[in-house]
């Protein structure tokens, strides 16, 4: 099942380091908004193989949690899957950090020390300083707007890592 959760990271990853394709969070800087509806399947496909994992790892370190969780995340995703969607509801970036600062509190449910909490509020921070990179970069600077796709991707990763390694101590 880790091998699973790998590959779940890079597949966040690409699709955020690669937003050409249609399947990033974000609107891909060229704002072609009918390519981007048009792959509301894939990006549908892609959260699912993602998050099914994250899921179940999570569950098995607290259900109820979880659930809370994952309900904040995939609504935040289900808001931003059409642009119209991103128009409307332009505060279901916001529904995603509540959603991972519940997931943050069950990753530090198993930690016995302060640098594993630490470890785990860094990674989902790097993360979201990312996520924010990219939303305010794609309209403005590329520079940004890269930077932003490197340190989610980054971010993405350690969360990984953190989330294998809370596991492993249940």
């Amino acid at each position: 099942m880790e091998k699973i959760l790998w590959i779940s990271a890079l597949l966040a990853s690409l699709s955020e380091l690669f937003p050409s394709f249609g399947l990033s969070y974000f609107l891909p800087r060229s704002k072609n908004i009918e390519f981007y509806d048009s792959k509301y399947w894939h990006r549908i496909f892609l959260v699912l193989i993602v998050w099914t994992p994250i899921i179940i790892y999570l569950a098995n370190i607290s259900e109820n949690k979880t659930l809370v969780a994952i309900i904040f995340i995939l609504i935040s995703f289900s808001l931003r899957t059409e642009y119209a969607l991103h128009r409307k509801y332009p505060f279901a970036g916001n529904l995603h950090i509540i959603g991972f600062i519940i997931i943050i509190s069950i990753l530090n449910t198993n930690c016995k020390n302060n640098m594993c909490q630490i470890k785990n509020i860094l990674s989902v921070v790097i993360l979201l300083v990312g996520a924010h990179l990219i939303g305010t970069g794609r309209i403005g600077s590329l520079c940004t707007d890269v930077t932003g796709r490197i340190l989610f991707s980054i971010g993405f990763v350690l969360f990984i890592r953190n989330l294998i390694s809370a596991h492993d101590t249940t």
